[in-house]
């Protein structure tokens, strides 16, 4: 499963960004990304999936770090956590949708530039937001565990301690009922005593 995300979840979710992109494109101005040339949609493919997987690994990184940071939820934190990764996504995908456009020699138009970054920014922040939550997840089922085993923990050390604190009161117990079997069963007081020290 290692494997699925590192290697293969980037080239689907480049996939997704593309097909995405080129439906709301081709919505648009009524064309049909299969049937223009294979070239100019292969260039297009290769350049969004080379660019996921050297930007997936980057926000995968990003999403540790917040993660391991140990503060109080904020808003204001998670929108900087937001700012930085659209910037992240959008630096690495605008200098990639001019060269594609450069490659194809078809021009930068606004509705292509606004498109693929609504597009791109709206699947990076699910992603960031749907990785972060499993960290969140993940660190309160660990507290959870954590807790779990303190409060087994102290329930062991109190058992111990009232174990501890039964055998004197039986020791104590055993001592008076020989001290006052003396007076009436000699015999007997003898024998208690053999068997309490055996």
């Amino acid at each position: 499963m290692k494997w699925f995300w590192r290697y293969a979840f980037p080239v689907v979710f480049g996939l997704l960004i593309y097909f995405s992109i080129r439906l709301i494109t081709d919505t648009n101005d009524g064309t049909k990304f299969w049937l223009r040339p294979w070239k100019l949609n292969a260039i297009e493919i290769f350049f969004v999936v080379l660019v996921t997987c050297l930007t997936l690994p980057f926000v995968n990184k990003l999403v540790q770090r917040y993660s391991r940071q140990q503060r109080i939820f904020s808003v204001a934190r998670v929108m900087r956590e937001f700012g930085v990764i659209l910037l992240v996504a959008l630096l690495t995908m605008n200098p990639a949708l001019f060269l594609i456009h450069y490659l194809i020699e078809d021009p930068v138009t606004w509705s292509d530039f606004s498109i693929a970054n609504v597009v791109v920014a709206l699947y990076v922040l699910l992603y960031y937001s749907i990785a972060r939550g499993n960290n969140f997840i993940q660190a309160y089922i660990d507290q959870q565990l954590k807790l779990e085993r303190l409060t087994n923990d102290q329930l062991q050390t109190e058992l111990k301690f009232l174990k501890a604190q039964y055998h004197p009161h039986f020791l104590f117990n055993a001592l008076n009922t020989i001290y006052f079997q003396m007076d009436e069963d000699l015999p007997g007081a003898k024998q208690s005593i053999e068997q309490f020290s055996g």
